[in-house]
């Protein structure tokens, strides 16, 4: 490198737009619990991958008067402000676990997680199994009750729409949707939960109902979260790869790579990284406990 373009390449390090700490928002829901699995997990694999890359910090679900670089936004749904924002302002935007909007996008195989978790419960023998499903106007949610449809359909079982119910992705929703079940006159021998906070508090709800785990109603959850492991019975569930989520995210904002950056809604061009979860078998669905099985 020549000595005049030395001192350009190092004024442009050294001027104050390279110096400027890059802003990049975090959209989520209202007041999340960052020491959540879910959160802390991801948050991790955004700050050492864009960490790796420009001063940067990260800014959770920022104002409108706020501000940004770029956004990564966390399971959003359609009436998402900030994916309103996005759009506007030609926001740098990348989804993670939600690809439904025409960003560039990075989630879980949802539909074949859940058939792999419901699947496994039909291989056990059950044959009425319910869902507690999150948030349908989430695509997680409607991922995960396409794959629940079509484990059903595979095994030659006809969908009962009595045996899935909503439990708004959370640990007393979860509670409220298992007594809803079983109180059905013909009750389900096995629940499938769209994520584990609601399958603790159907594990909950089981426990308070006299009914034994899994010897009355087997139940398996979704995310692999610390409690899960801990609960009694420990929780079958499938297993995210956050960190693995996060890093492919923020490898999309990456400055070199304009595409991925700019792509918008409607643009047929844009990335979308899918991942593929781990059936994790422990108690509560009543098989071996401890096994591992990839979800794909």
């Amino acid at each position: 490198m020549s000595l005049p373009a030395k001192k350009r390449s190092r004024a442009r390090k050294n001027s104050p737009a390279a110096r400027r700490r890059r802003v990049v928002g975090v959209g989520t829901h209202p007041d999340p619990d960052l020491k959540e699995h879910y959160f802390s997990e991801t948050f991790r694999g955004l700050r050492q991958a864009l960490g790796r890359r420009s001063r940067c910090s990260l800014v959770v679900n920022p104002p409108p008067g706020r501000a940004v670089d770029a956004l990564i936004l966390l399971a959003p749904t359609e009436d998402d402000p900030l994916l309103r924002r996005a759009r506007r302002d030609n926001i740098p935007t990348v989804l993670v676990n939600g690809c439904s909007h025409g960003f560039p996008c990075v989630d879980l195989d949802n539909i074949t997680a859940a058939f792999a978790a419901v699947s496994h419960l039909l291989r056990l023998g059950h044959r009425r199994v319910g869902m507690i499903n999150g948030k349908m106007e989430t695509a997680n949610g409607r991922d995960r009750y396409e794959g629940y449809r079509r484990a059903l359909a595979a095994h030659g079982i006809s969908l009962d729409e009595t045996l899935v119910t909503e439990g708004r992705f959370s640990r007393a929703g979860g509670r409220t949707a298992m007594e809803r079940l079983l109180s059905l006159p013909h009750r389900p021998t096995a629940v499938f939960a769209a994520n584990d906070h609601m399958a603790l508090g159907a594990l909950e709800a089981a426990r308070h109902a006299g009914r034994r785990v899994p010897a009355d109603v087997a139940v398996v959850g979704f995310d692999d979260i610390a409690a899960a492991a801990s609960s009694s019975p420990s929780l079958t569930t499938v297993r995210q790869p956050l960190f693995q989520m996060a890093r492919e995210a923020a490898n999309l904002l990456a400055p070199n790579d304009p595409p991925a950056r700019r792509e918008g809604p409607g643009n047929p061009s844009s990335r979308r990284i899918l991942l593929q979860g781990t059936l994790v078998v422990r108690k509560s669905c009543g098989a071996f406990p401890e096994k591992f099985f990839s979800a794909d």
